[in-house]
């Protein structure tokens, strides 16, 4: 009797990992893909506290928003550089602000280009104390 059993329980193990395996790599990408998403969270957190300690430091400097979006590009990939539509500088005392928008590919990254060196004159630098 016990040899019948052995027969009939050969497939058993196939059939079990068959019902197993599809939840086990559903699980397996689950978590790769939230350690992903938690990393591009940190990137973006990152660039914006990098920009915040930047506009802290250069708070009274004519060049203040430009070097501001230069701190947050440097801490950005190029993936999450692209995925940037666009970065509100505001002065937390008036409630003014100054959005940026991310435009590569021209003399300057930026819409309106802050670069003082760049020459054009659609930017004024904010007048607001630091």
């Amino acid at each position: 009797m016990q040899n019948h059993r052995r027969e009939t329980d050969k497939g058993a193990a196939l059939v079990e990992s068959a019902l197993i395996l599809p939840i086990a790599l559903l699980m397996l990408m689950a978590v790769a893909e939230f350690g992903l998403a938690f990393k591009d969270w940190l990137t973006i957190s990152h660039a914006g506290r990098e920009g915040a300690r930047a506009a802290a430091a250069f708070g009274d400097n004519p060049r203040a928003d430009f070097l501001i979006l230069d701190a947050i590009g440097t801490n950005l990939t190029g993936a999450h550089k692209g995925d940037v539509k666009k970065v509100e500088i505001g002065n937390a005392d008036t409630g003014a602000k100054t959005v940026y928008y991310y435009t590569p590919g021209g003399s300057c990254d930026w819409t309106p280009c802050p670069d003082p060196d760049k020459g054009l004159p659609i930017y004024s630098p904010p007048n607001w104390l630091p």
